[in-house]
């Protein structure tokens, strides 16, 4: 039988937005862990306020954790949207058929031991629960994943060990599609230390009927998403992959994608990880700047780039910095990060120039990059009235506030006067905060606050640089 091709996005989207859940695989045993498997979800759609309704699935008992308990999904008072699929390998065969018999629209096979073992007997069950599911329509996420969420709908189909670090956890604009699961794990605590708020996440494992491309394909029709990223060991579809880019870039949404397997061990392990075929780098570099997708180099430049794009949504493209710094040398760096991205860093006319020097000490520099130095520190609200000197002037479209180390009480200070300056600014501005965790808890605040704060020059050069290859992908 051969397998079915479905439409771009059919189905994905009762697992995205799913309004009812089942588990099969679910234990109400109190002796057994809680923070794997089925029951680990039924936990996180409790905790996390989920709206919609619970199905565990599970003979033994008449509730888990003060859910009414059905002895089969067949049992279940309507066609669910979605069931989260918790059994040894061997038994998810007959359980996915048991889920089409009942009518369910999707289900997500957290379960490994299959095409990712790269056995034949691997590959053959995983083909013969897609076979199944096509029968009925039924569209499988996985096998071997993590599950997926949606926080901006309180929905929490995961298993994640991160999500045990948060009693709730934040809307927001920023989308991850990922075929690696525990990967996320680690990524979305980074994500979470940064403020870099990430909703929706969806771990797609080995892929064997949705891909990333057909969640994609729907996220770019969610007004509440601003930006999505894509970790992919291997694109399956191209042509499905490069329809949901032409979509995104359309609705003006950038899509970031970091490609793994860049060498050749590295493109084994990843067959071994989620059964993917890593291909050819060079001619992924080529796919991806086709179909209009942005990649990045790194998983720290993924969200940096991610987090920047959607802080300034709301701002086109950008070609003139100003800096404004307590150092000259901290000055000179982030000029040059600018410089290399591909925008500038402009000199200033007289004029401005002259405007500048008169709220500024003597000893400082009124050019840009306009070295303001420690002592302006002493009185903040002169910053302000230079940012609004450039903002008057059209010289520049964006403003970067480059402190160096403070101490403590004087950084929590600044920090709040930088915050008044930058939501008053009438061109976008973000803080880069060079000083390891000295001042980290005045750049959290900036940070809470909804303004980018980078604290290394690496990542800042890299989003700029990203940022406009977007935009230089969107003017062509």
């Amino acid at each position: 039988m051969s397998i079915k091709q479905y439409p771009i996005g059919f189905g994905a989207d009762a697992l995205i937005y799913a309004k009812s859940v089942a588990l099969i695989g679910v234990s109400g045993n109190p002796n057994k862990k809680s923070v794997v498997g089925g029951t680990a979800v039924l936990n996180n759609l409790v905790r996390f306020g989920y709206k919609g309704k619970i199905y565990p699935i599970n003979p033994k008992y008449d509730e888990i954790s003060g859910q009414k308990c059905y002895a089969s999904i067949e049992d279940v008072p309507e066609k669910v949207d979605l069931v989260v699929i918790a059994v040894a390998a061997p038994s998810v065969p007959d359980t996915v058929e048991s889920c089409g018999r009942a009518g369910a629209r999707s289900a997500i096979i957290i379960t490994s031991g299959f095409a990712e073992l790269m056995t034949d007997e691997g590959k053959s069950l995983q083909h013969e629960i897609v076979e199944i599911a096509n029968k009925y329509d039924l569209r499988l996420l996985g096998p071997n994943n993590l599950g997926s969420f949606n926080m901006n709908d309180g929905m929490c189909a995961s298993t994640s060990s991160s999500l045990l670090y948060y009693d709730s956890m934040p809307k927001g604009s920023i989308a991850w599609v990922s075929q690696s699961g525990a990967m996320c794990s680690s990524i979305y605590g980074r994500a979470m230390d940064a403020a870099i708020n990430v909703p929706v996440v969806i771990t797609t494992g080995n892929e064997c009927d949705l891909e990333a491309s057909d969640f994609v394909w729907h996220l770019v029709d969610d007004d509440r998403i601003s930006v999505i990223c894509v970790y992919c060991e291997g694109i399956k579809d191209r042509e499905k992959f490069k329809a949901a880019c032409a979509k995104a870039k359309k609705a003006k949404k950038p899509v970031l994608v970091f490609k793994n397997g860049k060498t050749a061990r590295g493109g084994y392990a990843c067959g071994a990880h989620t059964a993917s075929d890593a291909g050819n780098m060079e001619e992924y570099k080529v796919f991806f700047a086709e179909c209009g997708a942005i990649m990045v180099d790194s998983i720290d430049e993924f969200f940096d780039t991610a987090n920047l794009l959607d802080r300034w949504k709301d701002y086109g493209d950008i070609d003139k910095f100003a800096v404004i710094s307590t150092s000259g040398g901290s000055g000179v760096c982030l000029t040059d990060c600018v410089e290399q991205a591909g925008m500038k860093v402009p000199d200033l006319s007289d004029d401005v120039r002259n405007a500048v020097m008169s709220k500024i000490p003597d000893f400082a520099s009124p050019r840009n990059p306009i070295d303001v130095t420690a002592h302006i520190l002493r009185t903040i609200e002169k910053v302000a009235e230079v940012g609004e000197i450039l903002e008057k002037s059209g010289e520049v479209d964006a403003m970067i506030l480059a402190p160096t180390t403070i101490e403590r009480s004087a950084s929590l200070a600044i920090a709040k006067d930088f915050i008044d300056i930058i939501h008053k600014s009438k061109i976008p501005a973000l803080v880069h905060w060079y000083t390891g965790s000295t001042n980290m808890e005045a750049i959290r605040m900036i940070r809470d606050a909804g303004i980018p704060a980078f604290t290394e020059y690496d990542s800042i050069g890299r989003a700029f640089k990203r940022r406009k290859e977007y935009f230089n992908m969107l003017n062509k």
